[in-house]
């Protein structure tokens, strides 16, 4: 069902990309070949649905107007005739109120509509400009005056009205909002962040984003992962649970931008977080377009501050190209254009049938990226470590002579075990190991800030296009048809994406695609039918440049032999080098080149039914999903002793047995503590299917009260692999008789002892014969007993995941509404980004060796290739991921248009994802006789070193109270207020989070990472009057427009860790917490520091000069929990837009706009240095942000 996507190499084949048009096609014609089974069960369910008078919806982003009709005394009137008229296209609507004088349309795309009453005996009123907001229902209640029907009053209703029928906390951000606020990069999901309750601690509304990505937004305390993004109701984020989206939308091509942040009712589901649901603008009656462009560069942004501070820039010495006191050279443009209207062919189509809108949009950004890194003193690199000598005891750090082993050697004060004058004679040096330190760049002189002391530049272009296709068709009176389609093209040259230095480039290419087709039926003023497909394609091709030659081995002097010499991407490309004590910036090899593709069809129908003032609900979905991974590297870089690079990993530790105490005096001598290499990779085709039903009702109980309740089941299926190339570690298959035995000296697997992976399973009953030339093992029968008839997927699908929802909605009067609601919300989880579970032995060989040469990592068992084995474990019984979340707010209509809502929100989720060791040693076993190098001698499952395991433990809890206050865009002004205080606890915030001690599966509890106390976000539109007789001062004065947004908010939470092995477990985990003196003061001053006054953001030493931080005992855990009790610097936000229109010719103008992000030129703080041994830990030597200006024209008609 999934093909693999044509390769593109520069951005110039993207235009020999399929279009929509065929992409529709042909995404069609797999699902109704695949999917005719279930298509025919859902019309079934359709019909019993009919039978039965309730309703289908699905998850849409069509919504209904209703409301009561009455005459001047408040009494109902029934039967009058309601006629709803979209004022874009002019589709009509019709009912008519029953005898309640209660009236509901659904079905109904967002936008503006009039709503027309008559009765007999009463006046006709005409209202104009509802507003429709996708997924909230609108109320229009019309009093009608006694009179004659032939008699018009009309009324224009309020920009910002109450929602009186709805008990879901939404915020919605208008197309005024998104066409006028200063948005850096135009990216309409980082709209959100100016609605109370959502909140990131990486982003704000001046960040310039315009790629993909998820925003890092946390809606109410949720992670980002458990948010849903949908694009006119296509899944928008990929299968792979990488925290990305397939794309953005053209921010003109978008008509709002929709949060469902919490009680949103059963027909949605898929998410335990919010959702955050963009909606595409339609064509309209008549022709508009406007073309722009958007234009940043130096002369008009202000320098980073790392550029300034630059010591070597009032160095008169130092060469003028090398200084960077003014900003780095770039070109910032984005442009494009935008048309829509009627589509009509005389005598063929006649008018007011089709409408279109087409827009393209593109990114050409050929930027100059700068970085900052530690990196090792160059004399390191020819043995000679005497600058580590001070003359200062506490600064000291003597190196021991391992030959010289059990003599002295104080690292403070020296001895006869040590280095003479810390100098390693060149006859000891490592050949290889020289070359590890080699492949790191030398520090640029005179520059230092805080432990960084590396100053790099370099080219980093970006090229960005997307396409837009909308059709709104109106067959007949009755049917109205939606299709709609983005096309996402990115591709970037990133010169430190992946090593942190630029050395290994990453080449990143996106082309991706979502559309959907939507058709409403209406059979009557009671009953409509709603089909919705939706489709979504994600690419992810990812390569090395390797036109410089930094990325190859060979240039450093590193040629070390593999243990797994065959299958290699790039044979040459540079190993990844990690150090645990000194604060190196981690030079990483990376994953790359790789290349993974994902597939997303949706399915569901509606049908809808009103019986008196219910509007009864029922739905199905179907989806089908997959990913084809070329990507199988199960492990993480930031994990000791593992690696996701082909070429190897070194991990460089102080307390190597056998080591010089400095683990980059053990990289001279080539004394790795682990090293990881993995063999061959393994693609993975995963699919999974997903069915969910709901039923809901939403009653007017009375001219006041509103209720909602319903129930949502989902049965979510785990992903399989259709070639059965999939496995796990399981703990029930594993036999201690008839494991591998392993050396007590090394930890090492003796060769034809027993079962090297005993206790591997590999999921369903054999390769079927398709694996065959996919899967390299499938014709050997080699591993075929490692199949014991388990589920293809593996995991248990839970039978009963029924999620109940209910609302109420009361109005105590015309200007005031209460709500509250709870709910059981569950969503789909992606294809693991972490254990996949393609990437493990026999399908694919990882390993971690502890202790060796970095001459021959492989050591003696080279010759055998008996080498501990990396796994990964996933816990059959995992449950889904679910949230309970409560509200009770306040509505309040304030006057002049403005209305405010105050919240209290809840949640608690449940079985969210982190990760553990579960192969951990004992504490202490590091240092015991064997020490480090015998640590894998002490795990519990011999033959493996670390097995992570996937753990679906993870509870998370939230209260807030969220102030949002509206005043949508009417009479020259608009503006907006959020407010979010807020605290948020959880036991691990991202699905990579490691626990330190696995026996201790509370021990990451604590304030949660996105842990944003308070929150103030302020916007305006304000159109600045101004009248005059003379036309010249109308031309010069009128027309201006002034947009502002400011966003305020406090530090977020930090922590203090090592990636020492003090316990004493062996490599496996990605930090372990420092204990602390009880009761110290940790609050420091909270100032800037330079690096060597006395201002800390958080104290260090206590009152008589001890350490507040130190290592627990040596072979020990702290039994502190001190995850997060730190707090970073707060962040502040200045963006202002002014804009002036020209009237050209008729309806015609010319806009000329110009944006300041960050206008004041205010740098935020950056986070304190948080490495205990850096010498400025505790303290913040670092400013982030700076002013960036952007002008624009555009030509509209």
């Amino acid at each position: 069902m999934f093909r693999k996507s044509m390769s593109l190499s520069s951005p110039n084949e993207r235009f020999r990309r399929p279009f929509a048009a065929k992409f529709l096609i042909e995404g069609l014609s797999r699902v109704t070949s695949s999917f005719a089974p279930i298509s025919l069960m859902l019309f079934l369910f359709v019909g019993m649905v009919i039978i039965h008078p309730t309703a289908l919806r699905a998850q849409s982003d069509n919504s209904s107007i209703a409301g009561t009709i009455t005459d001047p005394s408040g009494a109902e009137i029934g039967q009058a005739s309601i006629t709803v008229t979209s004022e874009l296209n002019g589709a009509v609507h019709k009912t008519a109120s029953n005898k309640s004088g209660f009236y509901t349309i659904a079905g109904l795309s967002p936008g503006k509509y009039t709503v027309a009453v008559t009765a007999p005996g009463f006046s006709t009123v005409t209202k104009t400009n509802n507003n429709l907001d996708p997924s909230l229902p609108a109320t229009v209640n019309v009093m009608l005056p006694v009179g004659n029907d032939t008699e018009q009053v009309e009324v224009t209703a309020q920009e910002t009205t109450l929602q009186a029928d709805t008990a879901t906390l939404g915020r919605v951000i208008t197309s005024s909002q998104a066409d006028n606020l200063p948005l850096n990069g135009r990216n309409p999901i980082y709209l959100a962040l100016t609605k109370a309750g959502i909140t990131s601690i990486t982003s704000n509304v001046s960040t310039q984003s315009y790629s993909t990505g998820l925003g890092a937004i946390n809606i109410n305390g949720a992670r980002e992962r458990d948010n849903l993004l949908t694009y006119d109701g296509a899944v928008a984020v990929r299968i792979r649970a990488s925290g990305d989206s397939v794309g953005t939308p053209d921010l003109d091509a978008v008509q709002e931008v929709q949060v469902l942040s919490t009680n949103y009712p059963a027909e949605y589901g898929r998410s335990i977080g919010g959702q955050i649901r963009i909606i595409t603008k339609s064509g309209g009656d008549r022709f508009h377009g406007s073309l722009y462009e958007y234009l940043q560069n130096p002369v008009l942004n202000a320098n980073s501050w790392v550029r300034n501070d630059n010591a070597n820039n009032s160095n008169p010495n130092y060469p003028a190209a090398l200084k960077t006191n003014s900003v780095a050279p770039f070109t910032f443009n984005q442009f494009g254009f935008v048309f829509d209207g009627p589509l009509y062919v005389p005598k063929v189509l006649p008018k007011g049938k089709v409408f279109f809108l087409y827009s393209e949009a593109f990114v050409h950004n050929p930027s100059l990226s700068t970085e900052t890194d530690a990196v090792p003193n160059a004399a390191f690199r020819t043995g000679d470590f005497s600058s580590l000598i001070t003359g200062n005891p506490k600064t000291n750090h003597y190196i021991a002579d391992p030959k010289l082993a059990p003599l002295v050697c104080d690292v403070a004060n020296g001895g006869p075990g040590c280095f003479p004058g810390n100098i390693i004679p060149q006859s000891r040096l490592s050949p290889n190991g020289v070359g590890l330190l080699t492949a790191f760049p030398t520090p640029t002189p005179g520059f230092q800030i805080g432990a960084n002391n590396l100053l790099e530049t370099a080219r980093y272009p970006i090229h960005q296009e997307i396409d837009s296709g909308n059709l709104d068709i109106i067959p007949t009176d009755k049917d109205y048809i939606r299709f709609r389609f983005i096309h996402f093209f990115y591709y970037e040259v990133n010169p430190f994406a992946t090593s942190n230095y630029d050395i290994v480039p990453r080449i990143y290419n996106r082309p991706n695609q979502t559309g959907s087709l939507d058709w409403v039926h209406t059979f009557g003023p009671h009953s409509t039918n709603e089909v919705l497909f939706t489709a979504s394609h994600d690419a992810a091709r990812l390569s090395i440049d390797t036109s410089t030659g930094t990325y190859n081995r060979a240039a450093y002097g590193i040629n070390y032999p593999y243990l797994f010499p065959q299958g290699k991407d790039l044979p040459n490309k540079i190993p990844t080098i990690a150090f645990d004590t000194t604060g190196i910036t981690t030079l990483d090899g990376s994953t790359y080149p790789s290349h993974s593709q994902g597939e997303i069809f949706d399915y569901a129908d509606t049908f809808t039914r009103i019986i008196g003032n219910h509007i009864l609900r029922a739905g199905g979905l179907y989806e089908r999903a997959g990913e084809n991974d070329d990507d199988q590297i199960a492990f993480s870089n930031g994990t000791t002793g593992q690696t996701n690079n082909q070429n190897g990993k070194f991990d460089f530790s102080s307390l190597t047995t056998g080591g010089t105490g400095y683990d980059l005096a053990n990289a001279a001598l080539g004394i790795f503590n682990t090293y990881s290499e993995i063999g061959p990779r393994n693609e993975t085709p995963s699919r999974a299917n997903m069915f969910e039903f709901f039923a809901q009702d939403s009653w007017k109980a009375t001219p006041k009260l509103h209720l909602e309740y319903g129930i949502r089941y989902s049965s979510i299926h785990p992903f399989y692999s259709l070639w059965n190339n999939a496995g796990t570690f399981d703990p029930a298959f594993y036999n201690a008789n008839t494991a591998v035995q392993v050396s007590p000296s090394t930890g090492n697997p003796i060769a034809g002892s027993g079962d090297p992976l005993d206790g591997t399973v590999l999921f369903g009953n054999g390769f079927p014969s398709s694996a065959n030339g996919h899967v390299a093992i499938a014709s050997t029968g080699q591993y075929n007993n490692l199949f014991h008839n388990l589920p293809r997927g593996y995991i248990h699908v839970q039978k009963l995941l029924l999620q109940p929802r209910v609302g109420i909605a009361y109005s105590l009067n015309s200007k005031t509404v209460l709500r509250t609601g709870f709910g059981r919300y569950t969503s789909r989880q992606g294809t693991s980004d972490s254990v996949f579970l393609g990437g493990f032995a026999p399908l694919q060989q990882v390993v971690s060796i502890s202790g060796g040469s970095a001459d021959n990592p492989g050591g003696t068992a080279a010759a055998t290739g008996s080498y501990p084995t990396l796994a990964g474990e996933i816990n059959q019984q995992s449950p889904q991921p679910e949230a309970y979340i409560w509200n009770v707010s306040v509505e309040r209509e304030l006057g002049f248009d403005t209305v405010a809502d105050i919240s209290y929100v809840g949640r608690h989720a449940l079985h969210q994802q982190f990760e553990a060791d579960v192969n951990q040693a004992p504490a202490g076993s590091a240092y015991l006789p064997t020490g480090t190098n015998g640590v894998n001698a002490y795990r519990p499952y011999k033959g493996y070193a670390a097995i992570t395991e996937v753990y679906q433990g993870d509870t998370a809890f939230y209260q807030g109270l969220q102030i949002d206050v509206n005043h949508r865009f009417s009479h020259g002004l608009g503006f907006g207020v959020a407010y979010t205080f807020a605290h948020s606890r959880d036991c691990g915030s991202f699905q990579k989070n490691f626990l330190p001690n696995a026996d201790d599966t509370k021990g990451l509890c604590g304030t949660a990472d996105y842990d944003v106390r308070q929150v103030l976000v302020l916007n305006s539109v304000y159109r600045i009057p101004f009248r005059s007789h003379s036309r010249i001062a109308n031309e010069a004065l009128g027309g201006w427009q002034l947009s502002q947004a400011y966003q305020f908010q406090t530090g977020t939470p930090l922590e203090v860790l090592t990636t020492q092995d003090i316990a004493g477990v062996g490599a496996g985990f990605q930090g372990q917490f420092l204990q602390i003196t009880p009761g110290a003061n940790l609050r420091g001053n909270g100032k800037f520091s330079n690096g060597t006054d006395s201002n800390f953001w958080f104290n260090t030493t206590n009152s008589d000069g001890s350490k507040i931080f130190t290592t627990p005992t040596l072979g020990t855990f702290t039994t502190q929990h001190n995850r997060n009790i730190l707090y970073g610097p707060g962040q502040d936000s200045f963006n202002a837009s002014l804009q002036k229109r020209f009237m050209t010719y008729k309806e015609q103008f010319l806009s000329f706009r110009f944006d300041a992000f960050d206008f004041p030129n205010h740098p935020n703080l950056s986070a304190p240095d948080s490495t205990y041994t850096d010498a400025a830990f505790g303290r913040v030597t670092s400013k982030t942000g700076q002013r960036a200006m952007q002008a624009s024209l555009r030509y509209s008609f």
